[in-house]
């Protein structure tokens, strides 16, 4: 391998120069390689359990255990049941329940907006192309029922893939 050639260690310290929060972006980096085809694409749709779902809620999703045990996450929890006591069920497990819910949709909003801010910084970085696909046709403008498409470069796929097989 020469020098020039891009490593895991190399995206790292490139993800450090661009990234205010460089091990974020690279686990995001990671899931998003994890199901972009050999051209790269990852998105518009992820399929589950043989329903398609948004790349975007896909790795929302996939970031949530990240969060689960989190101080901010507990608080938030705190928080519902103050605000909530007077919706909440008297069976303490169906209010857990609806709490549960409530962390869980707040969280996925939440990720949506790291997700966003990661990609900016691959984008940055020169390590992932994003565009937006309608109904019709590709299209680079995001809205009007378009969604995220991600496009990671080959250098940093077989970056990826080397480091993988380190593992």
């Amino acid at each position: 391998m020469t020098t020039s050639a891009l490593s895991v260690g190399k995206i790292l310290e490139k993800l450090a120069e661009v990234s205010k929060r460089p091990r974020q972006t690279f686990v995001i980096l990671n899931l998003i390689s994890e199901v972009a085809g050999p051209d790269g694409r990852a998105g518009p749709w992820i399929e589950i359990d043989g329903k398609p779902i948004a790349i975007r809620d896909w790795l929302g999703i996939q970031l949530l255990p990240l969060m689960a045990k989190s101080r901010a996450r507990q608080e938030l929890r705190q928080r519902l049941r103050t605000t909530m006591k007077d919706e909440l069920p008297a069976d303490p497990e169906a209010a857990e329940k609806l709490i549960e819910q409530v962390v869980r949709e707040r969280a996925l909003q939440t990720n949506k907006t790291i997700i966003s801010r990661a990609v900016t910084d691959l984008e940055a970085a020169g390590m992932i192309k994003r565009q937006y696909e309608g109904y019709l046709r590709p299209h680079v403008n995001r809205g009007a029922q378009r969604h995220a498409v991600y496009i990671v470069n080959a250098e940093t796929r077989a970056a990826l893939q080397r480091g993988t097989h380190l593992l």
